[in-house]
Order: C-alpha cells, then structure tokens, then sequence
C-alpha cells in the first residue's frame, strides 16, 4: 500500500539485507523467488528494482513483470509504448514470470489509472507480449485481478493478439 515512506532512499539497504538470506536458501532449495514491483511500494523505479536484484546477487532472485503496475501518470498511459520499453530495457532480463493485465483511465476530476481486461484498455499490450516473448519464449503469463466473467474476453484478446503479431502461445 502507498507510504511515504516507501521511496526513502535508506530503505533500500534494509530491504536488500532482507532479501540475501531469503535469497540464499531459496539457492539451498533450488528455486527463484520472484518479488512484485510497484508504484506505490519500495519495488519502483524500474532502476531500482533491477539495482536491488543485482544488490542481492543472486540469481535465484528475479522480479514479476508487471508493467502495469508502473504507470503513475496521464501521459504515460497514453504513451504506453515508452513506458513499456523503458521497463523491459531495466528489467526485462530478470523478470521471467509476466502479469498480464491492461489499465484505462477512469472519468472524474481526480486521476484514476484502474486496471482493465487485457486487450480493452490503453496498454500497448502487443509490444508487452512481443518484449516478454523475446526474452522468454516458454515464459509464464498470468492474467490477474479479474473476475471470473472477464476471463474468457482477457484469454481470447491475449491469444488474438498474441497470433496477430507472431507469438506463439504454448498450451499446458
């Protein structure tokens, strides 16, 4: 949740003195543990979520992409694109498990930015799975935050535009 105190730049020391020993026996244990990245948390910048990782030094850290979960303001969303890009150029390489969701901007004298079906809302959705599918090809993607309802829409728009720009959804 938002706190101020959540972008203080000395936190980031504590932060990643608490993530070294669950690094560790995540190695001891074989697997990756993978953090969410956010807006309103400690785990944004996309700068600083890729200098934390690299802080911790293991591999058997790495970051959910979910670039939603970075737009702040009006202009970004209307310029997904750029967001996007500048969030896979940080870190796309440490980030092998996808959220994918979309975002519109709701009416009112307030800025809302609320999530929204994949494919039915501003996000440069095609340039998220042709970035992911780049760096991950067997990767994972997980639509999020929907109701039961909204998930057939959300699965038959990702496959659409998946098959639109050539990527190639694996069946499990």
């Amino acid at each position: 949740m938002p706190h101020r105190n959540n972008h203080l730049p000395e936190h980031v020391g504590s932060l990643v003195e608490t993530l070294r020993p669950l690094a560790a026996k995540a190695e001891q244990e074989g697997v990756v543990l993978a953090m969410e990245t956010h807006a309103v948390s400690i785990m944004d910048p996309p700068e600083k979520c890729r200098e934390i990782v690299e802080a911790v030094g293991s591999d058997n850290l790495r970051l959910i992409l979910d670039v939603v979960n970075h737009f702040q303001c009006l202009q970004q969303v209307y310029h997904s694109s750029d967001l996007v890009n500048h969030i896979f150029d940080e870190t796309g390489t440490i980030s092998p498990v996808a959220h994918i969701k979309d975002l519109k901007v709701s009416n009112g004298l307030v800025l809302h930015i609320d999530q929204e079906v994949p494919g039915e809302g501003e996000l440069d959705l095609a340039l998220v799975l042709k970035r992911f599918n780049d760096l991950f090809p067997h990767g994972y993607g997980l639509i999020e935050h929907l109701g039961l309802e909204q998930i057939p829409l959300a699965v038959a728009n990702v496959r659409r535009i998946a098959a639109e720009i050539g990527v190639k959804i694996d069946e499990y």
